[in-house]
């Protein structure tokens, strides 16, 4: 028996056993049982799939990350995702972040420093980042390249080189190391979450307040900027509109029909999906509808990303 609050709650042996390896990915007992009561009673409630707020403790724990919780969108009338907690970076990776990883930055010519998203990136190379700051922090990295494990020591020189090789990768959505959002995951985040206003940008119908663009580079002309320099949307996610064009995972493709769970995008397509507008683009390619594709190879000096986690106390 252990109390929370004011309840008193009864275990099962199954219930201890998970909380035995919450606490043992580093969580308390009381996180972990305060977790699993706001999902109670945002189920008892009917809160529209959304969970009720965590406290500050949840990002404390997730090295500047956000917790969305898990709720649907519907990017058209036909298509609906409903989806899954999961964490996502407050900001895109910064220069320093990668150099951090990586020990160098390809980023040049457009913006530079510690705070500047990291570009001149590809979708590769955002990978590669991701397994690389997993095995850094102790996690479970989520790719694989063929037979060649997760460690990006060991895949083959060229690997990520030719288009085809994309192929080859193969994702792990219930490891709990660093990804790419999907397209609906950085969709939804983008758009507020379960604290949506249904803004046109992340976090306001006027673009300046949240975007960097082609039509308000101010002192920096023809340059990134630092991140989290516009206001921040419903969930506290910075830059989802503008500065630099954002990496998911999935394959471009039209949208699929029907109500689909945590959807990855299309298994066929040779270009991947980019999010947000950039700094070198017009205002209205930073909408949350809008959509772009790129190819798995391109880099370019507006291509960055952000790096997502599954949540590790979903009940989902």
């Amino acid at each position: 028996m252990l109390k929370h609050e004011q309840i008193q709650i009864t275990l099962s042996p199954f219930q201890l056993e998970y909380i035995s390896k919450m606490e043992a990915h580093g969580y308390s007992r009381e996180e972990v049982i305060h977790r699993a009561l706001n999902e109670l009673m945002a189920k008892d409630d009917k809160v529209s799939g959304c969970h009720l707020p965590i406290g500050e403790y949840s990002q404390q724990k997730n090295n500047n990350m956000i917790l969305v919780e898990g709720g649907s969108i519907a990017p058209i009338p036909s298509f609906q995702a409903v989806l899954s907690s999961f964490w996502l970076s407050r900001y895109p990776v910064t220069q320093a972040e990668f150099k951090e990883v990586m020990g160098i930055t390809p980023s040049h010519d457009f913006g530079l420093g510690p705070s500047y998203p990291a570009y001149y990136l590809s979708w590769f190379n955002t990978l590669e980042y991701c397994n690389r700051r997993s095995l850094k922090d102790g996690l479970t990295p989520c790719y694989s390249y063929k037979g060649f494990g997760v460690n990006p020591d060991d895949w083959p020189e060229g690997w990520d080189q030719e288009i085809a090789n994309q192929e080859l990768i193969y994702c792990a959505w219930n490891a709990n190391g660093y990804r790419l959002p999907t397209e609906m995951e950085w969709m939804f985040a983008a758009s507020g979450g379960c604290k949506t206003r249904h803004y046109q940008y992340s976090g306001s119908d006027l673009v300046d307040e949240v975007a960097w663009h082609v039509g308000n580079w101010g002192e920096r002309s023809y340059s990134s900027h630092t991140v989290g320099a516009k206001a921040p949307n419903e969930l506290g996610l910075y830059d989802m509109s503008g500065n630099v064009w954002e990496l998911c995972w999935d394959r471009f493709g039209s949208y699929p029909q029907g109500t689909l769970n945590n959807p990855t995008g299309p298994t066929t397509g040779n270009n991947r999906v980019r999010r947000g507008g950039a700094w070198y683009y017009n205002a209205s390619l930073c909408t949350i509808t809008t959509r772009a594709e790129t190819q798995a190879i391109d880099r370019g000096p507006c291509m960055g990303f952000r790096v997502c986690r599954r949540d590790e106390l979903s009940l989902d």
